[in-house]
């Protein structure tokens, strides 16, 4: 009698582990997206083409410059290929349903950018790819993976989304926080609040639920990361031990990147699009960088930045703030024909040309609809 109990408790278990190993592979995942069909327009064209004819390389790499120069430490240059750039353009392709271009891009991936450990490497340099990975980089391979697998019913990408997920989990989650990095020795101590892409960690607590702690500590960093209503923007770090945040300057970009991944996730950023908006209509531009006051101290612009408004404002059909920034990004776009980034976006002599920017400009023009 005793064997049989114990060989049905072994069984249980069994049962009980295998289920907790494969479900993740079966189960639906929402991811709410809703795909626009919308037209391109010259300017997208004109840029598309670039971007593959000039910035990919023939294995589906996407170059970080036009210009080829060796990097600097930390500082990407030339055609080193960033895991950044891959997930973007894997995102882009699927808002354009084109899954040559998706399939090209996730075979440079998985032929030269897996870790050991599954996690995606943030660098590859003349085929030589860095041990160290950037956690909001995975999350966003991780979100193309599973969407692509939602619009072409392809459960053969949810595979290597599994797979990454439960290296960040191993990798880059501490007390249920999800950090910056692991440089082979150590965790970061730092918690970049852009990194905290609650869609991607909500569609993966659909799939296991011990992803929820970590969403619900994700959302708490970012609400407890605003700065003020009167300046409705977030704060750029998190440092765990301590549990507090920087005091840097407001550096808008990144605040945009997470007020697009609290949209994203349905919560209301309705008081920063208003801001936002007054801004840009009394000054003219968005600064890269403003103060705890809301003081503008550069009068630096960006394209990515216009793009994040763009892509902000379209989601709540505010068509005057988009089509406002959406004028600036036009007016950056190189239109001299002569120019060897004809189409493109950065300087004419082919000097300042960052995949990010260019990448980011795609996303303005799938998501501009008026």
């Amino acid at each position: 009698m005793k064997r049989k109990i114990i060989i049905i408790l072994i069984l249980l278990i069994a049962g009980f582990t295998i289920y907790y190993n494969l479900a993740p592979y079966f189960r639906h995942v929402e991811t709410g997206k809703v795909w626009l069909q919308l037209q391109s327009t010259d300017e997208e064209n004109l840029l598309i083409n670039f971007v593959k004819n000039e910035l990919m390389n023939d294995e589906g790499g996407v170059y970080t410059n036009y210009i080829n120069f060796g990097s600097q430490g930390d500082i990407t240059k030339g055609h080193s290929v960033l895991s950044e750039s891959q997930g973007m353009m894997l995102l882009y392709s699927l808002e354009k349903n084109d899954r040559i271009t998706f399939d090209r891009t996730l075979d440079y991936i998985r032929n030269y950018m897996v870790l050991n450990n599954y996690l995606i490497s943030w660098r590859v340099e003349e085929k030589s790819k860095s041990e160290i990975s950037a956690t909001i980089d995975d999350l966003r391979i991780i979100k193309a993976l599973l969407l692509a697998e939602e619009k072409w019913n392809d459960k053969s990408y949810r595979g290597l989304a599994i797979r990454i997920s439960k290296g960040i989990s191993k990798e880059l989650v501490e007390d249920n926080i999800l950090v910056d990095f692991n440089d082979g020795i150590s965790k970061s101590k730092t918690t970049t609040l852009c990194y905290l892409d609650l869609q991607t960690l909500k569609m993966l607590s659909e799939l296991n639920s011990s992803w929820e702690k970590v969403l619900d500590s994700s959302l708490q960093i970012l609400n407890n990361g605003y700065i003020s209503d009167e300046v409705p923007l977030y704060k750029k770090e998190f440092y765990r031990e301590s549990e507090s945040y920087d005091n840097e300057n407001i550096d808008t970009l990144l605040s945009l990147i997470v007020l697009l991944n609290k949209q994203e996730y349905g919560e209301d950023i309705s008081k920063s699009i208003t801001c936002i908006k007054e801004r840009l209509k009394k000054d003219g531009f968005i600064s890269t960088l403003y103060s705890i006051n809301g003081e503008s101290l550069s009068k630096i612009e960006s394209t990515s930045i216009y793009s994040f408004i763009v892509q902000i404002a379209s989601k709540v059909d505010d068509k005057e703030l988009a089509t406002l920034a959406m004028k600036k990004i036009n007016a950056f776009q190189v239109k001299n024909k002569k120019s060897v980034v004809y189409g493109g976006y950065g300087m004419e002599d082919g000097s300042q040309v960052y995949s990010y920017d260019n990448l980011n400009a795609l996303f303005a023009y799938r998501y501009f609809k008026y």
